[in-house]
């Protein structure tokens, strides 16, 4: 049976956006959690959550650029542009973590690297947005909502950025979605059909309704008191 290791991570979470950060925050028991500010909370009962609405992409995006040839982070570029808020987040982690394995000087065969992408509903709000537009003129919808408001477009845009030509695509499977990624990662590597598994995900860019629609399953928190302090939720 072949060895799997894990060579590189990257995360972009409400703690943090760089490794050691992140750790010292789980370590000394911080919490992620806050009062909604990309959301409008107004007629919610649920008021917290992992927040990561108002992430700074763009200079996300600069200080990954650092070192990168021109004509390829020009193209980095474009595609980040074109494509959708959790995509963004997604090909962010992928390629930390794919440099800090060191892949990018050790070039594997791109056709023994495979992209499996944990989630769904990724889009949540970018279709949401469209559907508003589409009520209020059908010519103003996003030209590209038939490709960017697909889940697997978020492993085809990571594809695309670390050159991988592998089994490319997604596992839905709500909060278990992380480790059904994990296991296709390492399953494939034991199979023998690739020799790199870059496992990574998006964030569910979720609207209010998806929140209400929690509220009414009792999957987040609803009492008042447990909310006051948010980070204790």
């Amino acid at each position: 049976m072949s060895r799997v290791a894990v060579t590189g991570m990257s995360t972009i979470n409400p703690l943090g956006d760089d490794l050691d950060g992140f750790f010292e925050g789980l370590v000394a028991g911080q919490s992620g959690v806050r009062e909604w500010q990309t959301i409008d909370i107004s007629g919610l009962e649920c008021r917290v959550g992992g927040d990561l609405g108002d992430y700074d992409l763009g200079a996300a995006l600069t200080r990954l650029g650092d070192g990168m040839e021109r004509d390829d982070f020009r193209a980095l570029r474009r595609l980040f542009r074109a494509t959708t808020f959790s995509t963004r987040m997604a090909i962010l982690c992928a390629l930390g973590a794919y440099r800090r394995a060191g892949l990018e000087a050790a070039t594997p065969d791109p056709y023994r690297v495979s992209v499996p992408v944990g989630g769904h509903n990724f889009n949540s709000r970018y279709v949401t947005d469209n559907n508003d537009r589409y009520r209020d003129d059908p010519d103003f919808i996003d030209p590209l909502m038939g490709v960017h408001g697909l889940d697997p477009n978020a492993a085809s845009c990571v594809a695309e950025v670390i050159g991988a030509r592998g089994p490319t695509l997604t596992l839905g499977g709500a909060c278990a979605s992380g480790n059904l990624a994990l296991r296709e990662g390492y399953r494939s590597i034991v199979m023998g059909e690739v020799d790199v598994a870059v496992v990574c995900a998006g964030p569910f860019d979720m609207t209010e309704v998806d929140l209400h629609a929690s509220v009414i399953l009792n999957a987040v928190v609803v009492d008042p008191e447990l909310q006051a302090p948010p980070e204790q939720a």
